[in-house]
């Protein structure tokens, strides 16, 4: 069993307190396998915003994968087109697009901020190239995850002119030929989980798709502040979304989906159903080894 819990949107520099202290208490109960932080670790890309983030960061239990986002490169034209990640390697990580690997799961992050946007994301081509030949390589019986800031679906809240990442059809496409199980990420502080087809009909596997809320920003309503924590056994995702009600953070909502001959179906419908299509197919076929826990960044 591995356990990766999920924050994004930090947004230092807009931070609540009580939410700080709060998940920190949390994780350190929780002990995750790993804490991915997926991108948007200040409001404005400033120094002493990543100071603030890097102190905190460097208190969340190990180990850690951090991606930048769309906030993370900063506003000012000089920085902005001619060092757009500076400040983010000084401060936070070299490491663009990390890599977590064990018996169990891969975890590849891809950098999809770009300085010529303001708020939206992208993909390169040399990126996604890079991102299947890593993905390959991976062993066939883990699980294989990809998180980036920038999410697929545009959940229903979010307003029309507020788009998807630009390119996701081409990066479906490589993601679905190398058996990218799930992807993770952040950037419109709104917790959803879907399969990616009902989103792109064309896709011929089932990919889940899991965004979270804001972890720490004192600038949204309760309902989007939040973290998920997703739990992977064997032949099972299991993703819980929990939210700040004022107090502590609390379950939302709980989303199990299981493997089987036609994908990943939601357990409910699995557990309801007669059909030798979805009887549960295993994914490890042989017995993981205990994961060291390193407390490092990625």
């Amino acid at each position: 069993m591995r356990i990766i819990a999920h924050i994004s949107d930090l947004h230092f520099g807009k931070s609540n307190p009580k939410t700080e202290d709060a998940l920190l208490f949390e994780l350190h109960a929780l002990r995750p396998s790993l804490t991915l932080v997926s991108g948007d670790l200040t409001r404005q890309a400033l120094g002493r915003q990543f100071r603030r983030a890097r102190s905190y960061l460097e208190l969340l239990p190990g180990p850690c994968m951090i991606l930048p986002g769309n906030h993370d490169v900063p506003i000012d034209p000089p920085h902005r087109f001619l060092a757009p990640f500076a400040r983010y390697k000084y401060y936070i990580s070299r490491q663009l697009s990390p890599l977590h690997r064990d018996d169990e799961f891969c975890l590849l992050g891809l950098n999809t901020a770009r300085s010529i946007v303001l708020d939206g994301g992208r993909f390169s081509r040399k990126q996604l190239e890079r991102a299947e030949r890593i993905i390959r390589m991976m062993p066939k019986n883990a699980l294989r995850i990809v998180a980036t800031h920038h999410p697929f679906i545009r959940p229903p809240a979010i307003p029309r002119y507020r788009r998807a990442i630009a390119g996701a059809e081409t990066a479906l496409e490589t993601f679905e030929r190398c058996g990218v199980d799930l992807i993770l990420s952040g950037h419109f502080h709104q917790p959803h989980v879907a399969d990616l087809r009902s989103v792109y009909p064309s896709i011929g596997r089932s990919i889940l798709h899991a965004q979270t809320g804001s972890a720490l920003s004192k600038r949204l309503p309760r309902d989007l502040i939040g973290y998920n924590v997703i739990l992977l056994t064997k032949n099972r995702i299991t993703i819980t979304i929990r939210i700040w009600n004022g107090r502590a953070f609390e379950d939302l909502s709980t989303s199990s989906f299981v493997h089987c001959k036609k994908g990943w179906l939601p357990e409910k419908l699995l557990m309801a159903s007669n059909n030798p299509l979805v009887t549960p197919a295993r994914i490890h076929r042989r017995p993981a080894r205990k994961a060291q826990r390193k407390p490092t960044f990625q």
